[in-house]
């Protein structure tokens, strides 16, 4: 089986994406798969880059060279990243793959106006025609953003309808989508994992609470802050990530009075994530409840903490139900509410044996869920779409 990962972000992009894509492009070639990973370039330290993002040395996909993203003017409007959509285009052509995989809705809708001699994959990192009547999203959101979905309604159900094959990350939203689209046959399920890693040893004494990635309003971030104020005062929490909303969190921590007690720490490189986070005795992925957080999204951070070996706070959203359901670990809250959070952490920070029987099933959760187990699941699926020929 001959693969190729396309993604549109240059591998020093710091996001959650390319640490994604190149994990799945690690699953894909531990299982046995000839694979090539398709971003855009000219890299100037490739090796240096993908040890940053914790990928295996050496590295087991191809990452050919292929031109960088850049702004150029269509025809009416400016468009982004032509020369790498050509050559992209250009290596699935020319033959040589079986399987083409893309999480760019309009790199997916561009490449299906082609006669290519491989199967197509779409995987949905959003989605855009269902869960739009949720009213919450509506003050979570930003309107220019809900606005971009609503117009990309059409393009998703043209994709949806004519690839070969879909990806998405929840058994929830494969339930979903099944029907709706008579996607059956053509749906198969891989969502986050993690490059499996020996845990950092840990302090004796750990009094913080780490939480990484967006502090956009949907992650529910305040909710933590405001749970802050309930536990010792000791306790600190530890922001890791960048971006905007960090003088909103700040202006929170000040009316709760716990200012002092919250560190914005930046960003961390991937493989870097392990030894800082081992030093807190706790993690958070506290998302609000709506539509696409309950069935959409598969956040890298729970992974970035397993690996790490620190427990979850988490709420009782469907993903997280699913993905605990058989090896545990997290620490599910009944409703995602400032106290909740606190009682959970408090049990967390007060009760050693109890946090340590939650560390011994973290650890069987983080030998479940790692990209090479992925890669074999979807490569199954691969084949079946491949011998449907």
């Amino acid at each position: 089986m001959k693969v190729a990962v396309i993604h549109n972000q240059p591998l020093g992009t710091r996001e959650a994406g390319v640490a994604f894509v190149t994990g799945a492009a690690t699953g894909y070639a531990l299982s046995g798969a000839e694979t090539t990973l398709l971003a855009p370039g000219p890299v100037k330290n490739a090796k240096a880059e993908l040890a940053r993002l914790a990928v295996p040395d050496p590295t087991p996909f191809a990452l050919p060279s292929l031109p960088p993203i850049r702004l150029e003017w269509g025809l009416f409007r400016p468009s982004w990243s032509g020369p790498f959509r050509k050559a992209v285009l250009g290596k699935l052509a020319a033959g040589g793959f079986d399987v083409a995989v893309v999480r760019d809705l309009k790199l997916a809708d561009l490449l299906l106006r082609y006669d290519l001699p491989l199967k197509l994959v779409y995987e949905m990192h959003n989605l855009y025609s269902l869960g739009q009547d949720d009213a919450r999203a509506d003050g979570l959101f930003p309107a220019d953003k809900l606005d971009m979905h609503r117009r990309r309604e059409a393009m998703e159900k043209r994709v949806l309808e004519k690839v070969d094959g879909v990806i998405v990350l929840t058994e929830g939203l494969k339930k979903l989508l099944e029907p709706h689209y008579n996607l059956a046959g053509r749906i198969g399920v891989g969502g986050s994992a993690l490059h499996p890693t020996k845990p950092p040893a840990k302090p004796a004494r750990c009094v913080e609470i780490a939480y990484l990635g967006s502090l956009d309003p949907h992650k529910g971030v305040g909710s933590i802050v405001a749970a802050l104020a309930e536990l010792p005062e000791e306790t600190r929490l530890l922001l890791v990530g960048h971006g905007r909303h960090h003088e909103a969190l700040l202006k929170l921590a000040v009316y709760y009075g716990v200012a002092e007690r919250l560190t914005l720490a930046g960003w961390y490189a991937p493989a870097d994530l392990p030894e800082r986070l081992a030093e807190c005795f706790a993690a958070v992925v506290p998302l609000e409840d709506l539509f696409y957080n309950r069935y959409v999204t598969s956040p890298m951070k729970l992974f970035d903490y397993a690996r790490a070996g620190v427990v979850p706070v988490i709420p009782d959203l469907p993903v997280f139900e699913e993905l605990f359901a058989e090896s545990g670990g997290g620490v599910i809250v009944e409703t995602g509410t400032a106290a909740n959070y606190a009682a959970a952490l408090r049990k967390l920070f007060e009760d050693s044996d109890y946090r340590a029987e939650k560390e011994h099933q973290l650890r069987a959760f983080a030998a479940r869920y790692t990209w090479q187990r992925r890669g074999e699941g979807l490569l199954r699926f691969f084949t079946r779409l491949t011998a449907g020929a």
